[in-house]
């Protein structure tokens, strides 16, 4: 729609540039941004203040999605259902990575860039800056959240099982629950089974455990979910992406405010209904 104010010039600048946009204000129907493009040595090159967007269509496009806006539509899609939810996502493609350094990465970029983490004795990460993070892995890919509430992520590629198998899997309620969003959505077993099964996952790194309720609440016009298990939330969306032939569940869970986290911390017994 329009920019306030433009300073430096690419001047025909060749070579490698990159895009850095950080989001200042959203509306129902637009967003500002300020953007920077910088050399491969960090150098700003033109600068951009409050750029004017507005969304006019392709809000329920549904993929195949280019792995580069994987996390904007992951944010946007939470967002839809959790409007108070503040949790910033990443994606990092593994590489000659191993999963560890690989999350590392992808937790850092969750944090903006400039956030440190560091692993307990056991191995999981944490914040230098005190926020929570949650990272998964699904194949080559890894994906990270990070948040001031408490958060979890959970990655699985949509896979083809008997009935039976998922629920040895998921138990008797959650096969039921499997079920329910299957009739519901009009999801096959496998899609809706995997939605689960995400989402539980998401509630172990939560703390709450594995009896924890879950309960369908609601769907977007985008096919994302939302699943509730006491004050915590979890977003269930299944995206296409470029290149792949198999679908990938995301589930991102948040609990919407510090007293809200702190029940789930305490062993998750606080965090059922």
């Amino acid at each position: 729609v329009g920019v306030e104010k433009v300073t430096g010039s690419l001047n025909g600048q060749g070579g490698v540039l990159f895009v850095r946009a950080e989001e200042r204000e959203r509306f129902a129907n637009g967003f500002v941004y300020d953007v920077e493009l910088t050399d491969t040595e960090g150098r700003v090159q033109e600068r951009w203040e409050r750029l004017h967007l507005r969304a006019i269509s392709g809000t329920d496009y549904k993929g195949p999605w280019p792995e580069g806006l994987l996390t904007p539509y992951v944010e946007r899609s939470l967002l839809a259902l959790v409007p108070d939810a503040r949790v910033s996502v990443a994606f990092e493609r593994n590489g000659t990575l191993d999963r560890r350094d690989s999350s590392t990465r992808a937790l850092e970029s969750a944090l903006g860039g400039t956030g440190c983490v560091t692993r307990r004795a056991d191995g999981k990460p944490e914040a230098c800056d005190g926020r929570n993070v949650s990272a998964s892995h699904s194949g080559d890919l890894t994906m990270a959240v990070a948040g001031n509430s408490t958060v979890g992520c959970d990655l699985e590629t949509v896979t083809t099982r008997p009935p039976e198998i998922w629920s040895d899997m998921l138990g008797v309620e959650r096969f039921k629950l499997a079920e329910l969003i299957s009739r519901e959505t009009e999801e096959t077993l496998d899609v809706a089974a995997t939605r689960v099964w995400t989402s539980t996952e998401c509630l172990k790194k939560a703390g709450a455990g594995t009896s924890a309720p879950l309960i369908f609440t609601g769907t977007a016009s985008n096919g994302w979910l939302l699943l509730t298990s006491g004050e915590l939330k979890i977003a269930s969306g299944v995206v296409q992406r470029d290149g792949e032939k198999e679908d990938l569940a995301i589930a991102l869970l948040t609990a919407t405010s510090h007293k809200e986290a702190q029940k789930a911390q305490v062993g998750g017994g606080n965090a059922r209904v």
